[in-house]
């Protein structure tokens, strides 16, 4: 009585016969290891999904999200936030990484992390505490002293003058400078015959 109850509402129903099926289902040992497999398998990747140590994006240049964070400190302090947004608002340490992991070659790829782990170290060694636990007056002795030394060869120097080249860069290419500060026209202005060329 009760299978051909819902067998007659199975014909008008859709949703009605979902539930019948839901009801009646058998299931078999077959079925249920099958289940109880992809339940743990997914358990099982579930952990790998949470990004702790490497950025995916970048495959040529190895960094982590603290790495990351402490370029965005350095970047905002070559370029701070004033009335006009600073470098981490335009995420130009974004650009410099990508720009180190597709445009660079292998050795200043190198160099330029072993350069940052440098440059941090030098600030721990100082301050006994990493850039990004500094203030923003310290950030700014540590920016100064980096400036100072220009002709270093050493691969903390490499790292900020790269670094700070493609910030530059990032900045003056960015929506903002361009739509804002210098406005970039994409055809010529017009002629003006009275003036000679």
């Amino acid at each position: 009585m009760f299978k051909k109850y819902f067998y007659r509402i199975k014909k008008y129903n859709y949703f009605t016969a979902a539930f019948y099926n839901f009801v009646t289902m058998n299931i078999n040992r077959r079925s249920a290891i099958k289940q109880f497999i992809i339940l743990s398998a997914g358990v099982a990747l579930l952990p790998s999904c949470k990004s702790n140590k490497k950025v995916s994006l970048y495959n040529n240049i190895p960094i982590n999200e603290e790495q990351q964070t402490f370029l965005a400190e350095v970047a905002e302090t070559i370029i701070p936030k004033t009335d006009t947004p600073g470098a981490k608002d335009i995420s130009a340490h974004l650009f410099a990484l990508q720009m180190m992991n597709d445009c660079y070659n292998t050795e200043d790829r190198e160099k330029f992390v072993k350069g940052m782990q440098q440059f941090d170290d030098n600030v721990q060694k100082k301050y006994n505490k990493s850039f990004v636990q500094c203030t923003p007056n310290e950030r700014q002795a540590i920016v100064a002293t980096a400036e100072a030394k220009k002709d270093a060869k050493d691969d903390a120097q490499f790292f900020y003058s790269t670094l700070k080249h493609l910030t530059v860069q990032a900045y003056t290419s960015s929506k903002y400078y361009l739509t804002n500060v210098q406005v970039y026209k994409l055809v010529p202005g017009k002629y003006i015959s009275s003036v000679a060329v």
